[in-house]
């Protein structure tokens, strides 16, 4: 059987395991994953962009700077790819600082206490099911100067190289950053082209 895409691949490794004292791969853990392919991998991508397309429509300086980085690393009838995206550090901290300031993922997922243990002087049983509200993370005067304002900045160092202070939120969600890795690959490569091909403008009455 030659494997066509994610379905395929699963199946034939439940096929293989059907022999196997234990495997992870059955009808319950694929619906499991085609729940995740669709809300994971679908909703957060184009909710991220919708909140890109807005930001720089509402900010214009922002929008001017980002151009002007794609213009200069991305060669002419070219588009953006993967390939770019070590080169675009002000896009990537543009994204940055859009899912802090907008909390598009308001909430982390929900976890399991391993063991009886303390936080803040709060006590926490093992067992106990708790969830971190990230979008109180993303407004913390401890770690981000005037929370309420957007700025890209923050996300760089003072040679203008991308800093990773993307730790804020590790945890929250992945071991990753704010997203798993792919749907971030994915975002990277839509704002890109969103950015080369139009200026974007807010309509006034």
């Amino acid at each position: 059987m030659n494997p066509r895409d994610l379905m395929d691949d699963y199946l034939i490794e439940m096929k293989e395991g059907k022999n196997q004292d234990y495997s992870h791969f059955d009808f319950t853990d694929l619906t499991r994953i085609t729940f995740d392919l669709f809300v994971a991998g679908n909703d957060t991508t184009a909710n991220m962009t919708r909140w890109f397309l807005i930001y720089m429509a509402r900010f214009q300086e922002i929008q001017e700077k980002i151009q002007e980085e794609i213009d200069r690393v991305v060669p002419r009838d070219t588009l953006p790819g993967l390939e770019h995206r070590n080169e675009l550090r002000y896009l990537d901290a543009t994204m940055n600082e859009v899912q802090r300031h907008c909390s598009m993922l308001p909430m982390g997922l929900m976890r399991c206490a391993a063991k009886d243990t303390k936080l803040e002087g709060f006590d926490i049983q093992k067992g106990t099911v708790v969830m971190s509200l990230a979008a109180l993370s993303h407004k913390d005067r401890t770690y981000f100067k005037d929370p309420d304002k957007f700025d890209p900045s923050r996300f760089l160092d003072e040679n203008r190289k991308y800093f990773p202070t993307c730790e804020w939120i590790s945890g929250l969600w992945n071991r990753e950053k704010t997203m798993p890795r792919g749907a971030i690959r994915q975002n990277g490569t839509l704002s890109h082209n969103c950015c080369s091909a139009t200026e974007l403008h807010l309509r006034t009455s």
